[in-house]
């Protein structure tokens, strides 16, 4: 009899543990940790020249929310200054005129160098999202 009690007692231990190792490794999500989407949104008090992210990534999403005062463009870029860039020519990832119409503009764009956004004159209503 004792040996049948050590016996359940024994299988339960490996039962709990094995139930335990299971439960913990669940995905819990479907992104890839590092891989999230960051967004801001623009307003008057947005710098013209705003480096959005340095290093690799990619511009995901433009959405113009409201009429637009400015031509906005998307560059390939960490400065605005030609003579400190690490590549000869600046890649433009994306570019909108004035006259833009409030949507959605899926973009999906590779940049290597940086995400620079470029305001000329003005700051329009946007939100902005990129990894």
């Amino acid at each position: 009899m004792k040996k049948y009690i050590i016996a359940i007692a024994l299988i339960c231990i490996i039962g709990l543990g094995v139930g335990y190792l299971v439960s913990t490794n669940q995905a819990v999500g479907s992104v890839i940790q590092g891989n999230e989407y960051n967004s801001t949104t623009t307003s008057a008090s947005f710098l013209n020249h705003s480096v959005l992210k340095t290093g690799h990534g990619s511009l995901a999403n433009v959405v113009i929310t409201g009429t637009n005062p400015a031509a906005i463009t998307f560059y390939d870029a960490t400065t605005t200054d030609a003579t400190k860039r690490t590549k000869a020519a600046t890649t433009t990832l994306a570019s909108f005129q004035t006259t833009a119409t409030p949507n959605s503009y899926p973009i999906d764009s590779n940049f290597s160098d940086g995400l620079l956004v470029d305001f000329g004159g003005g700051t329009g209503s946007t939100t902005i999202t990129w990894r």
